[in-house]
């Protein structure tokens, strides 16, 4: 993304709002990867969920032969193409657990054993529909997010006429746990583009001061549409 801004004119600073930690591989974790072969449906919540869950079953000498694979986002998709895993279900956009459900393979669901890959402390949203509609779910957790010890030193704020761009609710909880921690909350009073209308609600009730406005997917083209119309409105900024 940072790299399609600039080539667009923009000039973009990166800051990490996320550490992405593989959670330790453990006996309950094998146990757990050990059902797989009775699965119909594996769901990959993310790309780190591909990268870290492909690294638990081939920990656990388990594999995904005969199982569907369903993701969450192109991206997500890509990275299990790039490992060799067929996807028999995108997710479609808007992108996100909501969408996932609206699907004919997740409505006509029930009686089927399905496990979901993802980091702790995810939504509950995606296990408990599919529950409802007959199915048995099961979450395997292989990563866990942290805020990171950096601050936002030099970040440029509202004054600045900066556009700040974020593509999951974890990243703006941390991205405004560090603004606040480092006493930089005038980033707080800064354009934000966020990803959906979900995003944008916890934008509000977490306090964001500033204009809030949302891409309708979390695709490169999508954010940059949206950087171009915030551009239009305000000349010379910095994103």
């Amino acid at each position: 993304l940072a790299e399609l801004i600039e080539r667009s004119g923009g000039r973009t600073i990166c800051v990490p709002t996320l550490e992405i930690v593989p959670l330790p591989f453990s006996a309950l974790l094998s146990k757990q990867l050990q059902r797989l072969k009775s699965a119909n449906w594996v769901i990959f919540i993310s790309t780190y969920a591909v990268r870290y869950g492909l690294q638990c079953i081939r920990s656990a000498n388990a594999d995904l032969d005969g199982v569907k694979a369903a993701s969450i986002g192109a991206a997500t998709s890509r990275a299990l193409h790039g490992s060799g895993i067929s996807v028999d279900l995108e997710c479609p956009n808007p992108v996100g657990s909501e969408s996932l459900l609206t699907t004919t393979d997740m409505l006509e669901i029930a009686g089927q054993a399905i496990v979901i890959f993802r980091g702790t402390g995810g939504r509950e949203l995606l296990g408990r529909t599919l529950r409802k509609r007959g199915a048995t779910v099961e979450y395997i957790e292989c990563y866990e997010r942290q805020c990171p010890h950096g601050g936002l030193e030099g970040l440029p704020g509202a004054a600045d006429h900066a556009v700040i761009v974020t593509t999951s609710v974890n990243g703006l909880e941390n991205l405004i746990r560090m603004a606040r921690r480092g006493g930089h909350d005038h980033i707080l009073h800064s354009r934000l583009i966020v990803i959906g209308d979900r995003q944008l609600a916890e934008a509000r009730t977490m306090g964001w001061r500033g204009q809030l406005t949302s891409a309708h997917d979390a695709g490169n083209q999508a954010i940059l549409h949206k950087l171009r119309e915030m551009a239009n409105e305000q000349t010379d900024d910095r994103i």
